[in-house]
């Protein structure tokens, strides 16, 4: 289940990176605003909160004299321009704009436009707002899937921030090829084979659209489209008459799917989902809110149809149940699936680290001797890991290994 906290977290660093802020700019049309070494700062408020008097000192914008920048909270809809000491401590030097409100159409550039002094007060020093193309803007793709299988369409989401009228082009390249080519139809892709494909987009200014503003690239994985996985799991009485299932991938962040009941056995046909990573949980779609012994360990790397038994709570993590294959209820009905093999792996330590070879694709987990989950991931033919001094347990998929680091 970590993966979809890795993911939550992802989101909202992406959100907080592209969503929160705008840049303002003011101009000057005559020197006397900025002369005897004045600057200019921007009073704001409005959403989340405002400024104190006489606002926050505005940045020069490289190689413009007349020119200043902030970026603004995107929440703040109201402004004053105001011409402040050029040094510490911040002072209000006499001259302002009126009251003025930010734009919602993109504008971003407001052009003082007084020939003569205009001493505080509303509505002070008059202009005009304008566009200014920005010297840093953003172009990002959004809720586009990390994956997909090869009978769907790729559908490209994109957004920018600090363009005002933003023109997109899109290119992929193939798996396989070494170049960029343009695509036929933006936002939308159909796959013809099985791959990584890298998609790129740059955004411009309608007004230019040869000059490329920014770039973003982001990667899809195509997938062949699987068989659906059934899996049957007997349950322990104490968890009643309804039982879930969430179920999650790679590239599948998660999802719940109820089961069906037979007798003491559940069953799920899981589609598009591989390999099937899963957690068996007594209720619908909710997690047990104290008792851990209500939901089973991770499941995970599932490739094929199976039978499983929900068994005693695991030692190593906080009492959740224990999962361990068996012979199907019903050896011809859907499902059916011989006990799998023990899976075997061999430990070792050297130089201080952790050491282990094993078949396949395996869930690794190394605990301290007192419980404690140092590590829980997919590995595959092997796993390597530093530790320090001490006694460990380590799980590779149903073997349990005691480890002596000295």
């Amino acid at each position: 289940m970590r993966k979809n906290f890795i993911l939550l977290l992802s989101l909202l660093f992406v959100t907080a990176l592209f969503a929160d802020t705008r840049r303002i700019y003011c101009k000057m049309e005559h020197q006397w605003w900025y002369s005897d070494g004045a600057a200019v700062a921007a009073h704001y408020w409005g959403g989340t909160g405002a400024t104190e008097w006489p606002g926050v000192r505005m940045e020069r914008v490289s190689g413009q004299d007349n020119m200043w920048y902030l970026d603004v909270d995107d929440s703040h809809n109201m402004i004053i321009f105001v011409r402040v000491s050029g040094t510490d401590p911040l002072t209000d030097w006499g001259a302002q704009t009126g009251n003025l409100s930010i734009p919602t159409n993109g504008d971003n550039l407001f052009t003082i436009s007084n020939a003569d002094p205009t001493w505080g007060g509303n509505p002070g020093c008059t202009g005009t707002w304008s566009y200014y193309a920005d010297v840093n803007p953003n172009v990002w793709f959004e809720n586009t899937a990390k994956s997909v299988f090869l009978d769907e369409e790729i559908m490209l989401e994109v957004a920018s921030k600090n363009v005002k009228t933003p023109v997109y082009a899109y290119t992929v390249k193939i798996p396989g090829t070494e170049d960029f080519v343009a695509m036929e139809t933006a936002e939308t892709y159909q796959p013809q084979m099985v791959g990584e494909y890298l998609f790129k987009v740059t955004v411009a200014e309608s007004a230019a659209p040869t000059t490329v503003l920014a770039t973003a690239e982001k990667s899809v994985m195509v997938r062949e489209v699987p068989d659906p996985i059934t899996i049957k799991v007997k349950v322990p009485e104490e968890w009643g008459n309804v039982v879930s299932f969430w179920c999650w991938d790679d590239y599948n962040p998660g999802m719940w799917v109820t089961a069906g009941a037979e007798d003491d056995w559940y069953t799920v046909t899981v589609e598009r989902v591989y390999p099937l990573s899963f957690i068996v949980v007594a209720g619908n779609n909710e997690w047990p809110a104290a008792d851990r012994s209500l939901q089973t360990v991770d499941v995970a790397a599932v490739t094929s149809d199976g039978c499983y038994q929900v068994g005693e709570p695991d030692e190593m993590q906080e009492n959740k149940r224990t999962v361990s294959t068996t012979e199907c209820k019903d050896p011809a009905g859907p499902g059916t699936l011989v006990d799998m093999p023990e899976q075997t792996s061999l430990v070792m330590v050297e130089n201080g680290q952790i050491k282990a070879t094993f078949a396949g694709m395996q869930r690794v987990q190394l605990c301290s001797v007192s419980g404690q989950v140092l590590y829980d991931g997919l590995w595959k033919d092997s796993f390597v890991c530093t530790s320090s001094e001490g006694i460990y347990l380590l799980r590779i998929g149903n073997d349990t290994h005691k480890v002596v680091v000295r």
